[in-house]
């Protein structure tokens, strides 16, 4: 049999330990919950990355398809213009950089006049060009008395290689 002095010390034992598990749970439970807000946030960080991954292959395979394309520069724009007959005012864009290697190119060209069709086989010629150049923005306007004849502003962009 214990003596009354030792059992009181191992009461006094049992109330340490206990006390203690309290502590370190309360300790863990701050801990753990902390670490769950942190898994939580990779966790979306992971599906931003997914989204954008898949937002960028779209990017990636155009980046593909233009590397393809010969090295040259294609036919100057003055050369199409000068292919339909009617005089063009060409002002040179900014050329922003895209990546390594590859420039966005923006031209802006205004006719006084032009006729429809000449504008249209101009719009041909441009996009079929190597590399091609994307119509991004055009006005029109009727000239009164001229049938088939148009005031045209064109804004002209490409994807050029750096030299």
């Amino acid at each position: 049999m214990l003596k009354p002095s030792q059992n009181a010390i191992l009461w006094i034992l049992a109330a340490i330990a206990i006390i203690a598990g309290l502590l370190l749970s309360l300790r863990n439970a701050g801990f753990y919950s902390e670490q769950s807000r942190l898994i939580e946030s990779k966790t979306e960080a992971l599906a931003e990355i997914e989204r954008m991954r898949t937002a960028n292959s779209g990017a990636e395979a155009a980046l593909r398809t233009l590397e393809q394309l010969p090295d040259d520069t294609g036919d100057d724009i003055q050369e199409l213009l000068d292919a339909t007959g009617s005089a063009a005012e060409i002002e040179q864009g900014k050329i922003e950089k895209l990546s390594a290697g590859w420039n966005l190119r923006q031209s802006s060209v205004v006719f006084e006049r032009i006729g429809a069709e000449a504008l249209l086989n101009l719009i041909a010629a441009l996009e079929t060009n190597t590399p091609p150049w994307r119509v991004a923005g055009c006005s029109l306007q009727s000239l009164p008395g001229s049938a088939g004849v148009l005031r045209a502003a064109l804004m002209l962009e490409r994807v050029e290689r750096t030299q």
